[in-house]
């Protein structure tokens, strides 16, 4: 489209929360939309105040989070050279806009009409608008309402908090244009509500880039549905039910804090099995692993197999616990399966891991994690295994985990996730495409392709089985690595992505280490499998 898109937004009013003015002024900012107008509610929606227990539990809350998170706070919106119109919706939708709001909305020429109010979509607005309107509906516990809705999510561990955007076309079809997923705090409301509007915002935007760039043909792509159907929960629980509930976060808080002060959750350790020909996960994940001995002064995580004239190797992450800073080491595969002490061969002044070692064109290439510089590094081997040099920087200015490249369809794809408005690195999966490994490397237009904590991150390289791309993933819904996910890529072009789930591999389902707590990395190569794993252990002892 050569004209920018121009984006109106519903408001219950010119003090909003932070996020949505995040929202309006990141769209304000984005080339090729504009925001055009304003449109307030002057309905006047009163909520009920909340529970006495609530609003004790949120003044805990807020002053063990001391401000850091500052999305849902109340903000002036500054409008500018916006248009402002007041608008007082009628009891009855069917009537229709007054004359003068239409007109007004008329004049501005809208192409979206985004609704940002705590009700959803009116029936009398989508035609005002020439992709309708969209709407956020937040998950079954919602934004909106009165007390602190988001705490049972929080309080049935295993529960994720989700965000839905919905458009209504002006002939009243509608669909879903995308959703998010996002993990709960072990505790805090607050926390757990502010991720949630972070990856709203993104979704939202990401969503209009896509409008932006592909145009129609965005809006008639299949509808992706809600993943996660919502569990009816009565909105108000009684008295007793509150404080159970407030009373189970403030345990896991103590429980917690103890925890970290006596127990070390990450004491990594790497591990390989052989691999017959043809072997598919459902074989191999009972495979007889063998464990890479190391010493309790170092962990190692993040192994990526590779062969070379013949022989195989595993390039891992290597962390010495006295710098506090990962390295990249190798261990040689000896032929009766037994891996050699790792070797440091890459150690940069920042922190390195996930070391995803590739060839093209005859040359052997690496692309470590390097986000504590906030860059992607392109390294190339000048003898192998030991000695690599920084090629290209890929990315810079990006705060990116775990990049892995597929070569596919006559391109090179790049899954990596991004760290954006405070999120970690574990919800948001963007896609880039290039001709060339250096690049240019070109965004994605359906950016974040996936927001959704358990399959976003990248768990090791895609691997061909029966015909379908499988896509390592880590599944982060309980926590940091809590599990493996493995998703069958079914649509990759440079307009359109899609999967579907496919397997999914706990910790506790580890033959080899009875007593793991966590595994995030899987790597499918030619004649091995390898993974990791990690254990708690004391920090103190006798």
């Amino acid at each position: 489209m050569s004209l920018p898109l121009r984006i109106g937004f519903i408001l219950e009013g010119l003090s909003v929360p932070a996020w949505q003015a995040e929202l309006m002024e990141a769209v304000g900012s984005e080339p090729g939309l504009e925001r055009s107008v304003l449109l307030v509610d002057r309905s006047g929606t009163s909520r009920p105040p909340a529970p006495a227990i609530l609003a004790a539990y949120d003044a805990v809350d807020r002053l063990l989070d001391r401000g850091r998170n500052t999305r849902l706070r109340t903000v002036e919106i500054a409008t500018g050279k916006t248009p402002v119109v007041e608008w007082v919706p009628g009891p009855d939708p069917a009537r229709g806009l007054e004359p003068e709001v239409r007109a007004r909305l008329s004049e501005q020429r809208l192409d979206v009409l985004l609704d940002l109010r705590a009700g959803g979509p009116r029936r009398e607005l989508p035609a005002v608008a020439r992709f309708g309107l969209w709407a956020i509906r937040f998950g079954a516990c919602g934004l909106d309402g009165g007390g602190l809705p988001g705490l049972w999510e929080i309080v049935e561990r295993g529960s994720l908090a989700t965000a839905t955007l919905e458009a209504q076309g002006p002939d009243g079809a509608r669909r879903v244009l995308g959703q998010t997923t996002c993990g709960t705090h072990l505790y805090s409301l607050l926390r757990t509500r502010c991720v949630l509007v972070a990856a709203t915002v993104n979704l939202a935007l990401g969503r209009l880039r896509g409008l932006r760039d592909l145009g129609h043909g965005f809006l008639t792509r299949r509808s992706c549905g809600p993943e996660n159907p919502e569990t009816s929960r009565p909105r108000s629980p009684g008295a007793l039910r509150l404080s159970e509930m407030v009373a189970t976060c403030g345990l896991r808080l103590a429980r917690r804090l103890w925890e970290k002060a006596l127990r070390d959750d990450f004491y990594w350790s790497v591990a390989i099995a052989p691999r017959p020909p043809g072997a598919g996960l459902a074989t191999l994940r009972d495979a007889p692993f063998r464990e890479l001995p190391q010493s309790p002064d170092w962990f190692h995580a993040d192994p990526v197999l590779f062969e070379h004239q013949g022989r195989h190797f595993v390039f891992m992450e290597a962390f010495p616990y006295a710098t506090g800073k990962g390295v990249i080491a190798v261990s040689r595969i000896e032929p009766g399966g037994a891996m050699s002490p790792p070797e440091t061969v890459l150690e940069r002044p920042y922190h390195l891991s996930y070391p995803f070692v590739f060839s093209q064109h005859g040359q052997i290439l690496m692309i470590p994690e390097t986000s504590g510089n906030q860059t992607i590094e392109l390294y190339r081997c000048e003898r192998f295994p030991d000695r690599w040099v920084l090629d290209t920087v890929l990315m810079d200015g990006v705060e990116a985990a775990d990049a892995t490249v597929l070569e596919h369809a006559g391109r090179l794809w790049m899954f990596v996730t991004m760290a954006s408005r405070g999120l970690w690195p574990d919800t948001e999966l963007h896609v880039f495409h290039a001709q060339d490994v250096r690049g240019p490397w070109q965004p994605h237009p359906l950016n974040p392709v996936v927001s959704d904590v358990r399959r976003a991150r990248p768990a090791g390289p895609v691997w061909e089985e029966a015909g379908r791309l499988i896509r390592p993933a880590q599944d982060c819904r309980l926590g940091y690595a809590a599990a493996t996910s493995f998703q069958r890529i079914t649509t990759l072009t440079t307009e359109d992505f899609a999967e579907e789930p496919f397997a999914r591999l706990t910790a506790d389902q580890l033959r080899w280490k009875r007593d793991a707590r966590r595994t995030h990395t899987w790597c499918m190569g030619t004649g091995f499998v390898a993974l990791d794993a990690t254990v708690s252990r004391w920090r103190v002892s006798g």
